[in-house]
């Protein structure tokens, strides 16, 4: 992590271990650019899809796989530029089944 940020090559390389097939284009994408914009607009896309899926699902066949929450206007400093900005929440909701590989005991 360089400069309170994640780059996109430190991106790539955790993707490369935990999701080995989705990628993300060093050449679109540079090594030392902060990856929050490529994150930001993988979730955009998770929720335009999941907006068009249930705008064609029956009822009870919603997805519910993220939400968006939208702070106040507030005005920020970009580059020395007052910028008026909105602070932006995404939350993505799952169910994981976990398995127990190990016990121990509680120690008092």
């Amino acid at each position: 992590m360089a400069d309170g940020k994640i780059t996109n090559a430190e991106l790539r390389a955790k993707l490369a271990t935990i999701a080995p097939g989705i990628t993300v284009s060093a050449a679109t994408h540079p090594d030392e650019e902060d990856s929050l914009l490529v994150v930001v607009n993988f979730l955009r896309s998770l929720e335009a899809a999941q907006v068009e899926q249930n705008a064609a699902a029956p009822t009870g066949q919603d997805v519910s796989a993220i939400s968006v929450a939208y702070g106040a206007e507030q005005t920020i400093d970009i580059s020395g530029t007052p910028t008026i900005a909105r602070r932006a929440t995404r939350s993505v909701s799952n169910y994981e089944v976990q398995t127990v590989t190990a016990v121990h005991p509680i120690l008092v």
